[in-house]
């Protein structure tokens, strides 16, 4: 791996990493880096107590998570997943393209949509959050 930039790989992992992406490949003419990043499991934490020693009251609405089921690339169904708009479970309201097929991403539940965090077009892994809804 004589022509394989070590500074191009760290940057690569490190941003994978942030991005929660499970696997990196990249590859040159003569040369081809391949890794599989380990699970990091997300730090558990306690529920906070009041004085009185009884759990918190929960702060803020309740959301639902949508979420890819496929690797592949995100598209998003016109008018479906931008801010404030109104969802039914069931809905279809993304599709996700791999391999020349689309497989269509429904809402979990009801509620409005209140954050989304992908782009059209960007790729996706499975199990990752696209958009997050109000729900109640």
């Amino acid at each position: 791996m004589s022509g394989v930039d070590l500074e191009l790989i760290r940057n690569t992992l490190r941003l994978a990493a942030e991005r929660g992406y499970a696997e990196v490949e990249l590859e040159t003419e003569t040369d081809r880096f391949h890794a599989i990043l380990p699970n990091k499991p997300k730090k558990a934490t306690k529920p906070s107590t009041s004085a009185g020693g009884s759990e918190a009251e929960p702060t803020g609405p309740a959301t639902a998570d949508i979420k890819s089921q496929w690797v592949g690339y995100y598209r998003a169904k016109e008018g479906a997943l931008e801010l404030d708009a109104e969802v039914k479970a069931g809905d279809v309201v993304a599709v996700i393209g791999a391999l020349g097929h689309g497989h269509d991403v429904e809402a979990p539940q009801s509620g409005k949509v209140v954050e989304v965090l992908v782009e059209d077009g960007a790729p996706v892994q499975f199990g990752q959050v696209l958009a997050r809804i109000e729900i109640g």
